[in-house]
């Protein structure tokens, strides 16, 4: 075999060692890290949430906020959750906001970024899921968890949430 033949096929096999490793790693990265649509849709389902936890009157739909003050995704979804807040009025939807027990003052926290809720409670969710902020949960009066979303969320998951509790109007 010649020199270049040689070279030529040493590359060709370093190539494929690359391309089948990228595709491996893909195949581990998807079984082991859910998309967010697999999280919101799976993670959830036939889940319940406590409502006597977060308040005596719940509505007929609504929303939980599961946020942090250390979340940089939940300083950046601050303008939409205002808006949320807002048209949840409209839609007789209530919205709480959850925080870990170690925040201090979550309250003023949304009070700072004018994000409106019918009340801020500290408390634990991983009984029901939630594993990471901001995680928004729709909730029926009963507490069965409807509808759920993980992580910063797109325009068009903005749009599904609105659409979501407007649907009573």
């Amino acid at each position: 075999m010649s020199p270049t033949f040689t070279h030529r096929l040493e590359i060709l096999s370093n190539i494929a060692v690359i391309v089948a490793a990228v595709a491996v790693c893909a195949a581990v990265a998807r079984q082991y890290l859910p998309s967010p649509s697999a999280t919101t849709s799976e993670s959830f389902r036939d889940k319940t949430l406590n409502m006597a936890s977060i308040t005596l009157t719940p509505a007929t739909q609504n929303v939980v906020l599961v946020l942090s003050q250390s979340c940089r995704f939940c300083e950046e979804e601050m303008p939409f959750y205002r808006t949320l807040g807002e048209i949840a009025v409209r839609a007789k939807t209530h919205v709480y906001a959850m925080f870990p027990p170690t925040e201090n003052e979550p309250d003023k926290y949304l009070e700072r970024h004018s994000v409106r809720t019918d009340g801020v409670v500290s408390g634990r969710l991983d009984g029901v899921g939630v594993r990471g902020t901001p995680t928004l949960l729709l909730v029926d009066a009963n507490g069965k968890i409807e509808r759920a979303w993980v992580g910063a969320l797109n325009d068009a998951q903005e749009k599904g949430v609105l659409q979501a509790i407007q649907r009573t109007l």
